[in-house]
This record gives C-alpha cells, sequence and structure tokens, in this order.
C-alpha cells in the first residue's frame, strides 16, 4: 500500500497475499484502500473481488493480439515469467482490469495480460 497513486511513492505498509481489504475508491490503475486502519492505494490489477463487489464492467474478453498471440504472466510487468501464450481470438475470463494491465483467466491459468491487446465484451 502507498501514500500515493504513484509507484515511486513511500510504501505506508504491506497487505499480505489474500488479506480483506476495504475499497474506497476503484480506479482502472490504482484503487484507494482501508486495511487494518492503513489507507492508501494499491494497484487495482493486485486486487481480486468476490460476490457482488467486483467493480469489473466486463467479465469477458477477446485476444486481438496477432502472431503467436499474448503472452499471460505471472505478475503485472513485462519482465515477469510467461505462464503460457493464448492464441489470437481466444476467449478470456476477466478478474480485475487496469489501464495497462488486466488480470484474466484463461484454460486453467491465471495471469496478467496486457490490456491493449485484448477486446472486452459486452455481457
Amino acid at each position: 500500500m502507498r501514500v500515493s497513486a504513484y509507484i515511486g511513492a513511500k510504501i505506508v505498509t504491506v497487505i499480505p497475499r489474500g488479506a480483506t481489504v476495504n475499497v474506497l475508491s476503484y480506479g482502472t490503475t490504482w484503487s484507494y484502500v482501508n486495511y487494518r486502519g492503513y489507507t492508501g492505494y494499491v494497484m487495482t490489477g493486485f486486487l481480486s473481488y468476490t460476490g457482488s463487489s467486483n467493480p469489473v464492467v466486463s467479465t469477458r474478453a477477446l485476444v486481438t493480439a496477432s502472431g503467436k498471440g499474448l503472452n499471460l504472466r505471472s505478475y503485472a510487468s513485462t519482465s515477469a515469467a510467461v505462464l503460457t501464450v493464448i492464441p489470437p481470438m481466444s476467449e478470456v475470463s476477466i478478474l480485475s482490469r487496469g489501464d495497462s494491465w488486466t488480470r484474466v483467466r484463461w484454460q486453467g491459468y491465471t495471469g496478467y495480460a496486457m490490456s491493449s491487446y485484448l477486446t472486452f465484451l459486452p455481457d
């Protein structure tokens, strides 16, 4: 969690994987959250939602990358390990959507894909 919506901003606290946070304000890249009395910003791509609180407008997308397909990565970075390559025109399930990266599920894999190579489908 950071003091402002900037990757270089001071870290307020570290939120462990699987912890529950209260989303105060949802954004496509950064969300403002509360965790155990701390408030600050976290990258939206690292949040997952349960129940009806999911702010994702679309839950499906089509891979529009050309060539061999779209790299599905372990975290939201081009330096992250490639988990698999999703073929062009494949449909993926959206878990959380950001401006640059979208967390998706495809054929048992869960990871991050570049948003610019996805076409978001209406539900």
